[in-house]
């Protein structure tokens, strides 16, 4: 029994013996052997780390990203409201240099103006020159290709409100280019006006250019107002009506003058 007990022993110590020297042998091969089965897997979780990893640096840079994209936008739209208002001036030095071809400076002592505000519906626009300017009432108001706009209405110390040919209290004589018929112009409200008191006997050609005759004391002679429209004949009475389309356009105009002689 002691010997088998001792032999047991014996042999078991053997063992160890040879299980270490082989594992000291083969380690290179085990370790290989292990790396290669377990570098797709490394690789695996390696791949799925670098993801992770750029899409947290990629959530703290959004911040920082989306200022810059504001800052961007903002100079952008300053650039462009420079370029709106660069455009402006161009326009307005044309005007100017189209009015002096005209002669309007040889003809008028002009007081070149902004429109500040327009006001459609009753037929009014407001300008930024007042009495500090010189401004009086009554004062004609025109464009740089001298067509006549209106007249001023209120003066203020800064500013002056202009009431357009086409208010309903515009009443003014006029006068059919290369013709000798006049008529009294007269405004209707909603940027209408027509000629009255011409007799039904007169021919009127639609598209005719109408000025203004001078006889009345503010408004000098020559002024273009617009073009012949439509025409009212009656039986009822002796005179015709006909409709104007004036030549000014006060959505897009900008530019004024007004005459201060």
């Amino acid at each position: 029994m002691w010997l088998n007990q001792k032999n047991s022993k014996i042999l078991f110590s053997i063992l160890i013996i040879v299980f270490i020297s082989l594992f000291i042998l083969l380690q290179g091969p085990i370790r290989s052997f292990f790396n290669s089965v377990s570098q797709p897997i490394q690789q695996y979780f390696w791949s799925k780390g670098s993801e992770n990893a750029g899409f947290w640096s990629g959530f703290f840079n959004a911040k920082e990203l989306r200022m810059e994209n504001k800052s961007l936008k903002s100079e952008n739209q300053l650039f462009l409201s420079r370029i709106i208002q660069i455009d402006e001036l161009k326009e307005e030095n044309r005007k100017l240099r189209e009015a002096l071809n005209l002669g309007l400076a040889e003809d008028f002592k002009l007081l070149e103006a902004n429109i500040l505000s327009r006001d459609i519906l009753e037929d009014f626009i407001i300008i930024n020159k007042g009495t500090l300017n010189g401004i009086e009432k009554k004062m004609v108001v025109i464009n740089y290709e001298k067509v006549l706009i209106g007249e001023v209405d209120e003066v203020y110390k800064n500013s002056s409100r202009i009431r357009l040919l086409t208010n309903n209290e515009m009443k003014f004589s006029v006068q059919i280019a290369d013709t000798n018929i006049q008529a009294l112009a007269d405004g209707q409200g909603n940027q209408k006006i027509i000629l009255d008191l011409i007799s039904k006997d007169e021919e009127i050609l639609r598209g005719s250019l109408v000025t203004t005759s001078g006889l009345d004391f503010n408004f000098p002679s020559g002024l273009l107002v617009g073009k012949t429209g439509g025409i009212e004949k009656t039986d009822l009475i002796s005179v015709q009506k006909v409709e104007i389309e004036p030549l000014f356009d006060i959505e897009t105009s900008n530019l004024i003058f007004v005459i201060t002689n």
